[in-house]
């Protein structure tokens, strides 16, 4: 969802939110006490989570063609701890 606040000439400034899934994935650990391997530690493995993020950006009008840069920040929705990521986007619309 984009929710545009002052729609000017040239700067947009608006506001992002929506829902999705994630995936969260882990590889094969190596996990060593004092240099020494230790054994039995399972693979975390796979997991689908739903996320929510919200966010902010501004479209900048320049000679038909639309740049814009915008950030968000994503809750993914994990049992007992928090997970989270702030990806910034930078890019064209035409």
């Amino acid at each position: 969802m984009k929710w545009k606040l002052l729609p000017l000439a040239v700067l947009s400034p608006y506001l992002t939110g929506g829902v999705g899934i994630a995936r969260l994935s882990m590889g094969d650990m190596t996990v060593r006490d004092q240099g020494s391997p230790v054994e039995g530690v399972p693979a975390a493995g796979t997991q689908t989570k739903s996320a929510i993020n919200v966010g902010g950006g501004v479209d900048f009008k320049l000679a038909g063609v639309t740049l814009f840069i915008e950030g968000r920040y994503t809750w993914i929705l994990t049992e007992g701890e928090k997970t989270g990521y702030i990806p910034v986007s930078v890019g064209v619309t035409f």
